[in-house]
């Protein structure tokens, strides 16, 4: 689950999510904020992924607030911000019921309390807040960062 927030002005361009994960979960969207009543947020699947009438296969999504649809992230997609406000979804990913998918990765990694995953196109990164309950058998070779990092 992620509760993922997009600034005013910014553009997630073109793309297919990739890894192993991809293929074997769904992912699902709830809109939560969404500025202008989605008039001015162009979230476009398919084709080549690029919204604003350039592809004519592109597949504009409607985003009303608290519609939820599943979405191919496989797909290429890309995201537009072009409103003033920040626009908020809740991101669930799930595999279909009977795939161990614990099972299938290569490692686990446990989260403590105060501790921060921040996702980027290419990593998750750890982040370790000052107030985190941490010991160092927990977090050998992680490297303690604050908010700003």
């Amino acid at each position: 689950m992620l509760l993922a927030s997009l600034p005013p002005g910014v553009t997630i361009p073109v793309h297919h999510d990739t890894g192993y994960w991809v293929s074997r979960s769904h992912r699902i969207h709830v809109p939560i904020i969404v500025p202008d009543g989605g008039s001015r947020i162009l979230f476009c699947v398919g084709g080549d992924g690029g919204g604003g009438g350039e592809d004519p296969n592109a597949v504009r999504i409607n985003l009303d607030e608290g519609r939820v649809f599943e979405m191919n992230n496989q797909q290429k997609h890309s995201v537009s911000n072009c409103s003033k406000d920040y626009r908020v979804h809740l991101i669930l990913d799930y595999v279909d019921e009977g795939f161990d998918f614990v099972a299938q990765q290569t490692t686990h990694v446990p989260l403590v309390r105060g501790e921060t995953l921040v996702q980027t196109r290419r990593t998750i990164d750890r982040e370790v807040s000052e107030r985190a309950e941490w010991s160092g058998a927990e977090w050998s070779g992680v490297e303690r960062s604050g908010a700003g990092h």
